[in-house]
């Protein structure tokens, strides 16, 4: 599904946000840095709710958000017409709850991956919100086989891929073609920062990724991601609605000589699930770019780009390896 790669990445990669400047204090140097010591200066605003077009011929679905903050409706409630809408009958019991907040029932997925890598049949459905039009997705494997991943909607219809390898990561799990093509669910809410009180000007004493290699990170997977993008511009699209990217190869070389020649800046020190993060913005001289990265300040395989629609954060693991590969004869 390389446009469903493409709509995640350009929305990772182009519509990201950079957080406010921070004061720069240079803390003491410890000899073992806690991020629990770390004074809030700022926080990120929570997550503000999205709303649907109205369409004047057919009905709009309310989006999960607003359900959620109604207490006469209830999440099994709302899943339950949206399926009747699409006329789709299945026990919402059963079903994995996914969006940008994270995935409610992920031990399914969990169990749906394990079943592959031991060959094994196995099958998971559930729907996924927060886009415009929410969706159910069935994943379904048989010994031998690839997995088949289909996806049906009010607005696209029915639609079916064949995905061969499973990336999991702490907070997301991907599956994945060799054509690049994407399905991908969050396995938590990665919307709560918290900025640190080290200077964005120095390494973070203790941690064992610098400030240099932060930036050089933040920008080879700013380059591959912009890189694949140009790539795949022309290509039907198959899929859509994910959240998280996986890069299995640089695609640094089709990057626009424009993304080469920005320049990263550190912005700040972040928390995020209880980690140092750098914060790394791109600028074309005095011109923020907006194109915004959050690199670990430990050992990590996952890099946080920003959405400047809602402000959440959209994980891409660069360079990847996969926890299951099915082989093509």
């Amino acid at each position: 599904m390389k446009k469903l790669f493409v709509f995640a990445l350009v929305f990772a990669l182009l519509l990201s946000g950079c957080g406010k400047e921070p004061e720069k204090i240079v803390p003491e140097v410890p000899d073992i840095p806690e991020i629990s010591q770390g004074e809030i200066s700022e926080s990120v605003p929570e997550e503000p709710e999205e709303s649907v077009p109205e369409e004047p011929s057919e009905p709009v679905l309310e989006e999960p958000e607003e359900i959620f903050q109604d207490e006469e409706n209830d999440e099994a409630d709302y899943v339950r017409s949206v399926l009747e809408d699409l006329g789709i009958d299945k026990d919402t019991k059963e079903l994995v709850i996914s969006g940008n907040s994270g995935t409610d029932r992920i031990e399914l997925i969990d169990s749906f991956v394990a079943s592959v890598e031991k060959n094994e049949a196995a099958e998971v459905c559930g729907m996924m919100y927060g886009h415009t039009m929410p969706y159910y997705f069935e994943l379904s494997f048989e010994p031998g086989g690839m997995i088949k991943h289909t996806q049906i909607s009010k607005a696209l219809g029915s639609r079916t891929q064949e995905f061969s390898n499973i990336y999991e990561y702490e907070n997301f799990c991907c599956f994945t073609n060799e054509d690049g093509e994407n399905f991908s669910l969050l396995r938590e809410d990665l919307y709560e920062r918290e900025e640190l009180k080290f200077s964005p000007e120095q390494d973070i004493p203790g941690m064992p990724v610098t400030l240099s290699e932060a930036k050089e990170k933040a920008k080879k997977t700013m380059l591959s991601g912009t890189g694949y993008a140009e790539l795949t511009k022309d290509e039907e699209t198959v899929l859509y609605g994910s959240y998280g990217n996986v890069l299995t190869e640089d695609y640094s070389e089709y990057a626009d000589e424009y993304y080469v020649n920005l320049e990263p800046i550190c912005k700040g020190i972040y928390d995020i699930n209880g980690k140092a993060y750098y914060l790394i913005s791109f600028y074309s001289g005095d011109e923020d770019t907006g194109l915004t990265y959050f690199v670990c300040a430990e050992e990590s395989d996952v890099v946080f780009s920003v959405s400047q629609v809602n402000g959440n954060l959209v994980p891409i693991a660069y360079p990847a390896k996969p926890r299951v590969s099915l082989k093509t004869e």
